[in-house]
């Protein structure tokens, strides 16, 4: 007889997505965990489980019912907000819960969204139809909090963020040299502001931040005041509508070395823009190189110096003013070339336009055979955007002309290195001496600018960690953001290397021969970002080594600068733990009859092993010589111990069995590890591989060596009643014991 039996395992989920599940018993001591299904006995338990990802961070549920092979809790987030009308303002997001196993109560933790002022619960959520069929109750107000811990029953199932009204903000810069988020020094600017929202605001109050070191120079009905040492704010009252346009004129800074950085920001009652970002530079090209024609031969023997200099300390071509390049000629040629040039982009994605800026003149009337002003965007191929012969006179502003056509420009062009140039060249008719003047010539240029990418680490939530186990899984998220401008196709990566401030950064894999690598996520994770939204970024990563590691995300964008968080702010030390040996042993879950094998009232499941002497292959009418007899509940298939190793680390394991109180000769009891192990006589090989063990006393028998870490080991017993008749049960103790 078996000193009892175990209960039967099941598998248990956490959630349909994936998720982390700990299993611990009613003391609070952990039975098993994992990512996927986890194995549990019959039984209460409490469970944790952590969403890799999605609005729910984590719940916590008292006191589950494990009977059956179940998913704890459905999770179900893909419902569409706008078909639900909150109390206040609108709903940002929807989740809904189907508790699908017994629990007592429990904890639910949710990310909050951005934007979220409460939370409000339906108790009649409808979980397969996607609806509310009462009411929406507020259950809490939200302050600022990111993550929001709410108690939860097996009756609550729908659960709404709101958020105030949704507001949009526009900004655009107007002066004949700016771009959107570049601007000339010392020039007046008229910025435009919007916003737009959802519904009409009552009483609103739009206001604009500005740099102070910007002059204001009309506020066109707004009122200004010093907002801090940094800023200066100009704001309207405005009446009720859904959206709002104000302009005012500010005048930029004086040019630094390297260019400065200005930031702007709008608000709207209690709602905010982003950033706003505009560069003080010279819109007009850093001229590096520039050469001449005077009197020259040809049109390309550039041979002379230009008036302003040959380098970037030349500023004649640059601006309307008394600066001007003059160069002669009679029946040759006079003129102008700026060959290399950085015309100061940098974070460029495209280019939206390409203007030429020009102005030049001849003081006296002349017949030109020759006159022409070309654009080139590497120096050597041409394309005239100007042919007409220049005026007599001093025009009273700067003549454009559209050159985006003309070429195929791109970023690179204007640049560090770009190539991007210019040129003029006139030439006379006849033999008289003649002046011609250049005092503008460059390039305008608008484009596309670069989004900027940063991120946060919510797990490890904190920098040197020591919480983390070695040959443990652990997790690793957070959030990518996409600032300014948008930032395209966004891949982020997870990194690592080893030591306490190292540098030699690897990109995490699947390979475990890695000291760390990954057990779930995909390396990069990528998401399209446009300037002002983000993603979520989730790995589960183990470490074959302990040791010290430092973790960081590593993020590019095909619209959007490479940048990477700090090196160091997650630095985590994996702790080597003591290897965990254990085992189980469970008898069959059915096949005994009560008073036999099992012992309660209309039971089938055994608890010891009892052998009949009515039964087995013997003809002896007193069942004197029965013999392979097998346990209840026994069968070819059915094993009736069976010992699980549940180490949690590789190791082998040893299974001897002895009994409390010999046995008579008269009767034989034999143990094989396989169904087919029954012999008359038993070979007594220990352990056995293939034939029986006899147990007579009380020594102990070997009936396995060496099982593989987290295998089973099943064993078969039969009993052979030799020459005794057989009178009443006969009860002996079997004990197992394991090194």
């Amino acid at each position: 007889e078996s000193e009892g039996g175990e209960s039967e395992e099941f598998f248990v989920k956490g959630s349909g997505g994936f998720s982390m599940l700990a299993l611990k018993d009613l003391n609070g001591e952990l039975v098993n965990s994992g990512s996927e299904l986890v194995k549990a006995k019959k039984g209460n338990y409490n469970a944790s489980i952590a969403f890799i990802e999605g609005a729910v961070k984590e719940a916590e549920l008292e006191n589950v019912l494990v009977d059956s092979n179940q998913t704890l809790l459905e999770i179900d987030e893909e419902i569409e907000e706008s078909g639900f009308e909150s109390p206040e303002g609108f709903f940002l997001q929807i989740i809904a819960i189907n508790p699908k196993a017994s629990f007592s109560k429990g904890i639910l933790r949710l990310n909050v969204p951005s934007g979220a002022e409460a939370l409000f619960k339906c108790k009649e959520w409808d979980f397969a139809g996607k609806k509310c069929q009462g009411s929406w109750e507020k259950i809490q107000e939200i302050g600022g909090e990111t993550v929001l811990e709410i108690p939860i029953s097996p009756a609550d199932p729908g659960f709404g963020f709101a958020g105030g009204n949704e507001i949009s903000f526009g900004r655009r810069l107007e002066c004949h040299k700016c771009g959107q988020h570049k601007a000339p020094p010392t020039t007046n600017i008229q910025m435009e502001i919007s916003a737009s929202s959802k519904q009409p605001l009552q009483n609103a109050v739009l206001a604009d931040y500005f740099p102070a070191s910007w002059l204001l120079v009309d506020a066109q009905g707004g009122t200004v005041s010093d907002w801090n040492s940094e800023f200066k704010k100009i704001e309207w009252n405005v009446d009720s509508q859904d959206s709002i346009t104000k302009t005012y004129t500010v005048q930029s800074p004086g040019l630094t070395t390297p260019p400065t950085e200005y930031y702007f920001f709008s608000q709207l009652n209690e709602f905010y823009s982003e950033y706003w970002r505009v560069i003080v530079s010279d819109a007009n090209a850093q001229l590096q190189t520039c050469i001449a024609n005077d009197a020259a031969a040809t049109e390309e023997t550039w041979a002379d110096a230009c008036d302003g200099g040959a380098d970037s300390t030349n500023t004649f071509l640059n601006s309307d003013d008394a600066s001007v390049e003059t160069q002669t000629a009679n029946r040759k040629f006079a003129g102008v070339k700026i060959t290399t040039n950085n015309w100061g982009i940098s974070d460029c994605v495209s280019i939206s336009n390409v203007t030429l800026y020009y102005k030049w003149w001849v003081a006296t009337a002349d017949t030109e055979v020759t006159h022409y002003i070309a654009v080139s965007r590497d120096g050597t191929n041409w394309v005239n955007a100007v042919d007409v012969a220049p005026p007599n006179t001093e025009a009273a502003s700067v003549s454009t002309v559209d050159a985006t056509a003309l070429v195929s420009w791109t970023c690179a062009d204007f640049g560090a290195a770009g190539g991007a140039a210019i040129k003029s060249n006139v030439k006379d008719g006849t033999n008289a001496t003649y002046t011609w003047n250049w005092d503008v010539l460059k390039y305008v240029i608008t484009y596309v600018p670069t989004g900027k990418l940063s991120f946060d680490i919510a797990n490890p939530p904190a920098d040197n960690n020591t919480s983390v186990n070695n040959n443990t899984n652990f997790l690793v998220n957070g959030t990518t953001y996409c600032n300014t401008n948008n930032c395209g196709t966004v891949d982020t990566n997870l990194q690592y290397c080893v030591g306490a401030g190292c540098s030699g950064w690897m990109d995490l894999n699947t390979d475990t021969g890695s000291p760390l690598y990954l057990v779930s996520g995909s390396n990069p994770q990528s998401s399209s970002l446009n300037a002002g939204q983000n993603y979520n970024v989730s790995w589960i990563a183990k470490s074959s080594v302990a040791q010290t590691y430092e973790l960081r995300f590593s993020g590019t964008g095909t619209t959007a600068d490479a940048n990477t968080t700090n090196g160091t702010d997650r630095t985590i030390t994996t702790q080597a733990v003591a290897n965990d040996y254990s085992f189980t042993i469970s008898l069959p879950s059915s096949g005994c009859t009560e008073g036999k094998g099992c012992l309660t009232g209309g039971c089938t499941a055994c608890t010891r092993c009892y052998f009949d002497a009515s039964t087995g292959t013997g003809s002896d009418q007193n069942f004197a010589d029965r013999n392979q007899t097998a346990c209840q509940g026994q069968s070819s298939i059915q094993p009736f111990f069976k010992f699980a190793n549940t180490s949690t680390t590789s190791s082998d394991e040893n299974w001897d069995m002895n009994l409390d109180i010999g046995l008579a000769a008269t009767y034989r009891l034999k143990i094989g590890v396989v169904s087919t192990a029954y012999q008359a006589n038993c070979a007594d090989v220990q352990p056995p591989t293939t034939g029986c063990v006899t147990v007579l006393g009380t020594t102990n028998i070997r009936i396995a060596n060496a099982i593989a870490y987290n295998a089973d080991k099943n064993a078969w017993a039969w009993a052979d009643f030799v020459s005794a008749t057989p009178a009443g049960d006969y009860n002996r103790t079997l004990y197992h014991t394991s090194s």
